[in-house]
């Protein structure tokens, strides 16, 4: 898992970072489209509105690994960006106003509501993202490392996900 992890880091530093901006910005009107209709039938209760919940998750993974590309880096960076506290801040910064302008925004959409515990949701993916991303630029990185991050990373998700349920 490191070694495709690194290896995929490599592959998107190569972005450039304006191509990596249009990537945010098209995530971003991903995420809009997706809520901007009546959420769909649960027909099965609790199970399914967590899973629905826990989608958030991987959805604002994503958007905090883009915003991440999209940001200041030097240019011998090729592999997972090195993010400082201020980085890090920015890209939960960027998150938040996404989400909180798109969880206010669901609150006129028809079957929608808007959700502070959604919003904890989404935050928590990106941080457990960034906390992941910041892991794998130490030379120091290794497999169970990882490994331990990404499981801490579902079970947290997972927990706000249920938070966001109950």
């Amino acid at each position: 898992m490191l070694a495709f992890l690194r290896a995929a880091g490599d592959l998107m530093a190569r972005i450039p970072r304006l191509p990596a901006a249009m990537l945010t910005a098209l995530w971003m009107a991903l995420l809009w489209h997706l809520s901007s209709g009546p959420p769909p039938e649960t027909p099965l209760g609790l199970p399914w509105s967590l899973v629905f919940n826990l989608a958030h998750a991987p959805l604002f993974g994503v958007l905090g690994l883009l915003v991440t590309l999209a940001l200041p880096r030097a240019a011998a960076e090729r592999a997972w960006p090195v993010l400082g506290p201020r980085q890090v801040a920015v890209v939960l910064f960027v998150a938040a106003g996404y989400a909180l302008v798109d969880e206010w925004r669901q609150s006129s959409v028809p079957g929608r509501t808007a959700s502070i515990r959604d919003l904890f949701t989404d935050l928590t993916a990106v941080a457990c993202t960034l906390w992941i991303v910041v892991y794998l630029a130490r030379a120091s990185a290794t497999e169970s490392g990882v490994r331990g991050r990404f499981a801490a990373g579902v079970i947290l998700c997972l927990a706000a996900a249920g938070v966001a349920t109950a």
